[in-house]
């Protein structure tokens, strides 16, 4: 008999049919929910769910008249995170929702901050290029933010200090995660500046990031490209510790702008992983000149993945 049955043998027969009953069922639109008609604890439903194997329904709703208010009251002029847990949803679907109603910040904390360092030509500019495009979030009304966890908050803070904004600190949970996690986060709201950086990487509105092939004619030298380069292997990039060879695991989209990289470093032919992502691996010795590249430079840097 494997673990999990004997564990499951343990739950107690009438809260497991409990369990059976409500958690799969759509009247309860949270495990919370769920937590508080069968009087049992958040925890114990969450463990208990996850050891019978069972699942909550995918809901797909809008919002109701009393977050409806909500939204309307607090989204000018309240801290984002604050938001995010009256809502119990991510920022970039209340920014979304925020959106399709006309509804504008006022709050001065959001969108304290200068997109400008970005069109200054600069190494380091091109760098946060790199970064923002592989981890950072730019809205089509200019909204950007780039958030990381408490292992990249010094990424955060340089980032922060390139923007001259301030850094939100809040806590999330992960699908039925018992144990939060901190998530650090730099929110801009520009409506010139953020729309330009969407047209110099080629985006249309509407069209997510995700799912674009970035138009790096914006580029114009090697230096630059080394640097965004550089950013990108901060955002998607991995370091293996034992051969020091690179890895950058991104959308499937990425390839193309993987093959431009692969003409001017050390590397392997891009490709497409069984699991649809495009993969590029870094041999050790061209790791090696972009770290002198970087000494030489004096970038600001992930100082997790370099130098290691």
């Amino acid at each position: 008999m494997s673990l999990n049955n004997i564990m499951v043998k343990n739950i107690p027969k009438e809260k497991a049919d409990l369990l059976k009953e409500h958690f799969p069922s759509d009247r309860y639109r949270t495990v919370d929910d769920v937590a508080e008609a069968i009087g049992m604890k958040k925890n114990t439903v969450a463990v208990y769910a996850r050891m019978l194997g069972l699942k909550r329904p995918k809901i797909k709703r809008g919002l109701s008249e009393k977050e409806e208010q909500i939204l309307r009251e607090h989204y000018p002029k309240s801290d984002m995170s604050v938001l995010c847990k009256l809502l119990n949803k991510n920022s970039h679907a209340i920014c979304e929702l925020a959106y399709t109603r006309g509804l504008k910040r006022e709050i001065v904390g959001q969108r304290k901050g200068d997109l400008e360092p970005f069109f200054d030509n600069s190494l380091q500019s091109f760098y946060f290029h790199g970064l923002m495009w592989a981890d950072g979030y730019v809205h089509q009304n200019g909204h950007l933010m780039f958030s990381q966890g408490d292992k990249d908050l010094d990424l955060v803070n340089s980032f922060a200090e390139f923007t001259k904004s301030e850094v939100y600190r809040f806590e999330v949970r992960s699908g039925y995660s018992i144990k939060p996690r901190n998530v650090n986060r730099v929110s801009i709201q520009d409506s010139v500046l953020g729309k330009k950086l969407r047209s110099m990487w080629g985006m249309k509105d509407g069209q997510k990031k995700t799912y674009s092939e970035i138009d790096t004619s914006f580029i114009q030298n090697r230096d630059q490209f080394l640097a965004f380069i550089i950013g990108l292997f901060d955002g998607d990039g991995h370091r293996y510790k034992k051969s020091l060879v690179g890895k950058i695991e991104a959308h499937a989209s990425m390839l193309p702008l993987l093959k431009e990289i692969h003409m001017i470093l050390d590397c392997a032919q891009p490709k497409i992983s069984e699991r649809g992502y495009a993969i590029l691996l870094i041999k050790k010795s061209a790791m090696k000149k972009l770290e002198e590249f970087i000494l030489k430079n004096s970038l600001q840097v992930s100082p997790r993945k370099w130098f290691t």
